[in-house]
């Protein structure tokens, strides 16, 4: 969004990059940047609490993922001839699949929840 954008050139910057940090990224992103510098906004308790609780699900979804893609997908008897077969023809293409998929599936879950 063209509007959204041109706040990078106004003393707003760092509204925005702590919009992008809420969508994008984790606490421990915002610790480092406060470090780092440029400094973002001071945040309130409960924007701290929220971006907690986003980072912690980034990291769930991650493992989820990982695990679910290893655990499950690999080793379903009715999908182990499709996986075989999507392996051989191109690995990355399947690792893809794999990830894709299951954050889907994931991605889904929550939304039905109003996580």
């Amino acid at each position: 969004m063209p509007n959204v954008q041109a706040l990078r050139e106004t003393n707003h910057a760092k509204w925005l990059h702590l919009l992008e940090l809420f969508a994008y990224g984790t606490f421990e992103d915002y610790l480092r940047i406060q470090v780092e510098g440029p400094r973002l906004p001071d945040l309130l308790p409960v924007w701290e609490h929220k971006l907690r609780m986003l980072s912690v699900l980034s990291l769930v979804r991650k493992l989820l993922v990982t695990c679910v893609c290893e655990c499950f997908i690999d080793e379903a008897a009715e999908l182990r001839a499709f996986v075989s077969q999507v392996k051989e023809s191109n690995e990355v293409h399947y690792s893809r699949l794999k990830v894709r998929t299951i954050e889907a599936l994931l991605s889904r879950k929550m939304t039905q929840q109003g996580l």
